[in-house]
């Protein structure tokens, strides 16, 4: 263990404000939506590109985490391009986002894996602790909870993206998705995550 220096907090990800605008989100979606996935990402590209090149502290730290996982992969370089591939495929898992939203994901869309443990708890009416990474996309686990009427609860940390969630909201407004912001964990937030797993 060391201690973080004050570069590295102000350059966390936590730490960094969200960029793009409520706009610029919305004109991509309707894009997508009136024109198709073809026309969306030839937008896409120099879209992404103006980031890449404007966003240096992302820039850096799209190369620092390929430099980290090369060891474990013969098919990533950590270079210029690759960076901006790795922006591209996070603006695509945006997109899916999106789309889970807008009813384009159905439960035949889904292939699920290991299911058994979780499918157990459902049947029994009692509640359970899911933990993630930024691998896949949260919110296709929304679109099961609303086809299968599960309650949903989910601890995010989402102070630098309140434009992109106010989209989602308004893609779907009548979501009964809760999420629940975690900047700040605190006794009472534990109580009432312990008080939703005995509900369900």
């Amino acid at each position: 263990m060391r201690p973080t220096s004050k570069r590295e907090t102000q350059t966390n990800w936590a730490h960094i404000a969200e960029a793009g605008s409520s706009a610029g989100i919305w004109f991509l979606f309707q894009v997508h939506r009136w024109l198709g996935r073809l026309p969306f990402r030839l937008i896409l590209y120099p879209v992404m590109l103006y980031f890449f090149i404007t966003k240096r502290v992302a820039r850096q730290a799209s190369i620092e985490y390929l430099k980290q996982i090369q060891p474990f992969t013969q098919n990533i370089r950590p270079n210029l391009w690759t960076a901006y591939r790795h922006f591209l495929s996070f603006v695509h898992a945006l997109h899916d986002k999106l789309l889970a939203h807008t009813g384009h994901f159905t439960l035949n869309s889904v292939k699920v894996t290991g299911r058994e443990p979780v499918q157990a708890c459902i049947d029994k009416g009692q509640g359970f602790v899911l933990l993630t990474a930024h691998l896949g996309n949260l919110e296709v686990s929304r679109t099961l909870a609303k086809y299968r009427r599960i309650p949903l609860n989910i601890l995010v940390h989402t102070r630098h993206a309140e434009r992109f969630n106010k989209i989602l909201k308004k893609l779907d407004p009548q979501s009964q998705v809760n999420l629940i912001q975690v900047t700040e964990l605190n006794a009472l937030l534990a109580i009432d995550l312990a008080q939703k797993v005995q509900a369900g």
